[in-house]
């Protein structure tokens, strides 16, 4: 089978862990590591046995496939570009800045007929994957993503930053129409929203609530999921799961209540971004989209800057900045 000539741009804290998997999987031949620092993107050519430049044009026409870890606000030019010349991208979230660019972006795959997919990774993550059969009957969904503040991220807000990872997972998995949202956001540290938390309404009547902030003491990932049925808590950065079943609905005794008792969910551990990547290149060989679509990442997107919006207006409501 011919490899796939890939190459990754930008080999900051994501991307050089981009450059180790693309190296290691066996569908890659790790071509290029573009970065414009180039002491950088010189340690990474020489560390995955590849070419480096400054200068992302300089590889369009000398790859297959491009990973793309810059920040927010160059992904449109730069995925653009490579969609435009009829190649295949994986783009780290969030998808653009604006909707409208977003939209552009998928068009330009369609009309070249090329994978485009965008690093929402928490749809890899082991516990995520391993519960996707008991998802068809959830009602209400609570998450919470904090994390401690980090000075290379505050290009977004908390909410592209952050919160947007759990926008596309209860996307995903609500599968209907947002009908309303409530959201309550404040700048601490930057002069954009740090923490926000969130009320979304789904058409099916389905319900869930988001938190998010950027300059916790103690990250933390943890979702919990409620069912008529059951109930589930999984922690994404420890990768555990808390699977309780619903025995009964009525109550005999208040000395003694036992609604739900514990079922072991087996799932195997394993790197996230690495098992996203082989989806994005198995997508390539099969000519089919096997992961997170830019169609998907568009609406995620949308969802994230309304959210943005609602926080903006209580913010400037009660004048944070004086």
């Amino acid at each position: 089978m011919k490899l796939i000539k890939t190459a990754v741009i930008g080999v900051g804290y994501l991307g050089q862990h981009h450059a180790r998997v693309l190296y290691q999987l066996p569908l890659s031949k790790l071509t290029y590591i573009v970065d414009i620092d180039e002491d950088k993107a010189k340690k990474f050519s020489a560390l995955y046995h590849c070419s480096y430049t400054t200068n992302y044009k300089d590889i369009i026409d000398k790859i297959d496939a491009v990973t793309i870890a810059v920040p927010t606000m160059n992904h449109f030019q730069i995925a653009k570009d490579f969609l435009s010349a009829k190649k295949h991208v994986l783009l780290e979230k969030p998808i653009t800045t604006t909707v409208d660019k977003a939209e552009i972006l998928c068009n330009l795959a369609k009309k070249n007929n090329v994978i485009f997919q965008v690093g929402h990774i928490e749809r890899f993550n082991p516990v995520v994957y391993s519960i996707k059969n008991y998802l068809k009957s959830i009602g209400y969904i609570e998450a919470e993503r904090l994390n401690k503040f980090v000075p290379r991220a505050i290009d977004v807000d908390v909410i592209l930053d952050l919160m947007i990872h759990d926008i596309d997972l209860v996307l995903y998995w609500m599968r209907a129409p947002v009908v309303s949202i409530d959201a309550i956001g404040v700048p601490v540290i930057t002069d954009k929203i740090d923490i926000a938390n969130c009320w979304i309404k789904f058409k099916n009547g389905k319900v869930a609530n988001l938190s998010a902030s950027r300059i916790s003491l103690k990250p933390s990932r943890k979702i919990r999921i409620f069912s008529k049925n059951f109930y589930i808590s999984l922690d994404l950065k420890n990768f555990n799961i808390n699977f309780f079943e619903k025995t009964s609905n009525k109550i005999d005794s208040l000395e003694d209540i036992k609604f739900f008792k514990e079922k072991k969910i087996q799932f195997q551990k394993y790197e996230p971004l690495k098992k996203e990547i082989e989806c994005f290149l198995d997508s390539i060989i099969q000519n089919k989209n096997l992961g997170v679509s830019a169609e998907e990442a568009k609406e995620a997107l949308a969802i994230a800057l309304e959210i943005k919006n609602i926080c903006l207006k209580f913010k400037n409501h009660y004048n944070f900045n004086s």
